[in-house]
C-alpha cells in the first residue's frame, strides 16, 4: 500500500495564542480620527498596527526614514574621526 504523507508543505500553522481572531469596531469623533491618521502617517505603519502598538506599549514609534539613516551615517563618520 502507498502511504499518503501527512506534511504537504506550505506555511506552518499559527498557534492559537498568536492568531488574530478578534475584530474591533471603533467610532471616533473628528478630533480623535485626525489624530489617529496623523500617527499612522508619521509612523509609516497601518492603522491596525498603530492601534496594536498603542494598546501594547502606550506609544507608537516612527520608522527610520532615509533622512534619519543619512544623519546616522554622518554621525558614525564623525565618531570614527574623534576616535582617531
Amino acid at each position: 500500500m502507498k502511504q499518503i504523507p501527512l506534511n504537504k508543505g506550505g506555511q506552518p500553522a499559527i498557534s492559537e495564542g498568536r492568531r488574530k481572531k478578534y475584530l474591533l469596531s471603533l467610532r471616533l469623533d473628528a478630533e480623535h480620527y485626525f489624530k489617529l491618521k496623523s500617527l499612522v502617517r508619521t509612523s509609516g505603519h497601518g492603522t491596525a498596527e498603530v492601534l496594536r502598538q498603542l494598546i501594547a506599549a502606550g506609544r507608537v514609534r516612527e520608522r527610520l526614514r532615509r533622512e534619519h539613516l543619512d544623519f546616522m551615517s554622518q554621525l558614525k563618520g564623525m565618531a570614527r574621526n574623534l576616535n582617531q
